[in-house]
């Protein structure tokens, strides 16, 4: 082999040695002739591929669960978006269907109508300015309510949910005070001032039992809240820039009982959602609703306080409907007032009542009225 050229001399080699394989092998222990068979060239298998499990991480795999792309309907709907695709991922697009419906076109569009056609329809009834004022405090004493809604949503639920009966239950009445506000053009004032507050009774109810909602999902995918309420809020603003923009020429060119016409239709769709499950909420046992009320009787002040609450709310609502003086409307409105601020006072630590309790319970009704 000496004057061979290389490739000759390493093809002889493999030749001899695959010789003294087969020589070996019937000799050999099975465990030998594995280990030849092994060493061969031609014998050795190919490496096995192996099949990548689409669930294992690798280094491309997000550190926080919610930062994976994908979705069904939001995922074709905005496909190019991954705020979307990131907000479908963690919360499910169901609860993102049902929030658009809620908060963008319930209290952003429809909402925002209202507030611009309401004053129309006062000076259609030749209302004096101090009486609008007083009847606007009533229609957005719905608000105030929301304590006395929470809890009644929580101890006393339909059919065992806590939640879509009543929205369903507030659309409807809501549906039926559009009726009027629309058509019914020989009503009166009163009737007008009370069909107004059941349609920010739903506006408030939805609100509160939609956030409510919601704010449970964020505690499962905390890092994602953020997000949630860039989705919620900058739905509801945008909404509101809508009806702003639509408002004008309606009032302009067909008079403020139009605006409670096509605030109507957008106002119904909530019924669509909630019938079709997509508040995703379970059914109560009888043993879990015990234990939510023993919870509420635990706190017997918190319960006290939305007692007063509801007391309050009806206190002006129906001094303001029965009599038209000014000045009696400002004074029972400080009065029941300064009554609910005893007893939040009493009853609460002052960081409580200084930074959240009496600003969002008090300020929506009692407020407008006593300014």
């Amino acid at each position: 082999l000496e004057g061979r050229p290389a490739g000759a001399r390493r093809g002889a080699f493999h030749l001899q040695r695959m010789k003294s394989i087969d020589e070996v092998e019937p000799a050999s222990p099975s465990g030998a002739k594995a280990a030849l068979r092994y060493a061969r060239p031609a014998a050795c298998p190919a490496p096995v591929q192996h099949s990548k499990d689409p669930e294992a991480a690798d280094e491309t795999t997000a550190l926080l669960p919610g930062d994976k792309q994908g979705g069904i309907f939001f995922g074709m709907c905005f496909r190019s978006s991954t705020f979307m695709a990131e907000l479908e991922s963690n919360f499910g697009w169901r609860l993102l269907v049902i929030l658009c419906v809620a908060q963008h076109v319930l209290k952003g569009f429809v909402g925002s109508l209202l507030g611009k056609a309401t004053p129309y329809l006062y000076r259609a009834y030749k209302i004096p300015a101090p009486q609008a004022q007083v009847y606007g405090g009533i229609v957005s004493l719905p608000f105030a309510m929301k304590p006395i809604l929470g809890l009644v949503s929580d101890t006393l639920p339909i059919m065992g949910y806590h939640k879509g009966p009543y929205i369903l239950a507030v659309g409807a009445l809501s549906f039926f005070a559009f009726m009027i506000l629309s058509f019914w053009t020989s009503s009166s004032v009163i009737i007008v001032v009370i069909a107004l507050w059941a349609v920010t009774l739903q506006v408030s109810t939805t609100d509160l039992l939609t956030e409510a909602q919601y704010a449970a999902k964020i505690q499962e995918a905390p890092h994602a809240g953020p997000s949630m309420l860039t989705y919620v809020w900058a739905g509801i603003n945008l909404a509101g820039f809508a009806a702003v923009l639509l408002s004008g020429p309606l009032l302009a060119n067909y008079g403020p009982r139009t605006v409670f016409l096509v605030a109507g239709a957008p106002a119904a769709l909530i019924f669509l959602p909630v019938a079709l499950g997509y508040l995703e909420e379970k059914r109560v046992t009888e043993e879990e609703l015990a234990a939510t009320r023993r919870r509420y009787l635990e706190q017997r002040e918190a319960c006290f306080l939305c007692v007063m609450m509801l007391a309050a709310t009806l206190t002006i609502m129906g001094f303001g409907l029965l009599q038209h003086n000014p000045l009696v409307n400002c004074g029972v409105a400080w009065a029941v007032g300064l009554t609910v601020l005893f007893c939040f006072s009493v009853t609460l630590t002052p960081v409580i009542i200084g930074s959240c309790m009496v600003p969002q319970a008090c300020t929506p009704g009692l407020g407008r009225l006593i300014l």
